[in-house]
């Protein structure tokens, strides 16, 4: 057997290599998240912690082009086997970042906390099977656009009524006859707690948005409503639409928390 020795001063030269390859990287010691040069992956959170939910979601626009935007819902999803009349939920926003945008991108970015849930379908000849066209969806939100004029961090409490008009349902629109695609509940900055609530009258053909209790709003529609939505869902959510850009890597997200989740049946 034959043995090989190194002599004690070369191991110390290894040991002094070895640190020397040693280079911090990243000490996370900043508060605006993951550093997006380091790192290709953004902040994402789904956990319930002091009774409430956390969800959390901050997501980068692609960068090789300077069209369209970069889309994601981060969902908390309850199993339901039919259409539900509604949600309720108190929703505080700990964090809205919606301030950077793409000066050669038209479209707008957009994140929000909101409920949301699908309920019939108007697609003509009905639905199919994997395409979400004309599927509509109701929900109540707080959101900020990449455009807003409104003080930073100020975002615009929404209920919406809308249709799919596309198979992933990426894209949308007012429901044709409806009374209005968006009502405002007025303002809200990050840290206000909310008591969102929206409800669905079928037999008065009614979606009506309700927050902390008397600040309402409705949206009426006149299309049949009998048939069930090709992909049904109640959740709470946050929806991220961030700007696709060459020169920079986007970011935009959202962060908060809910409690006392009511289905309304």
């Amino acid at each position: 057997m034959n043995f090989r020795f190194i002599p004690l001063m070369a191991l110390g030269l290894l040991s002094l290599s070895a640190q020397a390859a040693s280079v911090k990287y990243d000490d996370f010691n900043v508060n605006t998240g993951l550093d997006r040069i380091k790192w290709n992956e953004s902040e994402a959170a789904r956990f319930v912690d002091n009774n409430k939910l956390t969800l959390g979601r901050f997501l980068y626009g692609n960068t090789a082009s300077d069209t369209g935007l970069t889309m994601e819902s981060w969902n908390t999803t309850i199993p339901i086997a039919a259409p539900i009349k509604g949600l309720r939920a108190d929703v505080t926003v700990d964090n809205i970042w919606q301030s950077e945008s793409c000066a050669a991108n038209p479209a707008v970015g957009q994140s929000s906390a909101r409920l949301i849930g699908s309920f019939f379908n108007i697609r003509p000849g009905g639905p199919v099977p994997g395409d979400r066209t004309g599927d509509v969806l109701a929900q109540i939100r707080a959101r900020r656009t990449s455009n807003s004029v409104d003080a930073p961090g100020v975002m615009q409490v929404q209920g919406v009524l809308s249709q799919c008009t596309n198979a992933d349902c990426s894209a949308s629109a007012a429901l044709p006859g409806a009374s209005a695609l968006v009502v405002q509940l007025g303002t809200v900055t990050p840290g206000t707690p909310m008591r969102l609530q929206f409800s669905w009258d079928k037999k008065a053909n009614t979606f009506t948005y309700v927050r902390d209790g008397n600040i309402t709003a409705q949206i009426t529609y006149t299309e049949n409503d009998g048939t069930a939505p090709a992909a049904l869902f109640a959740n709470m959510s946050m929806r991220n639409e961030i700007q696709n850009c060459t020169t920079q890597r986007i970011k935009g997200g959202i962060s908060g928390e809910f409690d006392n989740a009511y289905i309304i049946q």
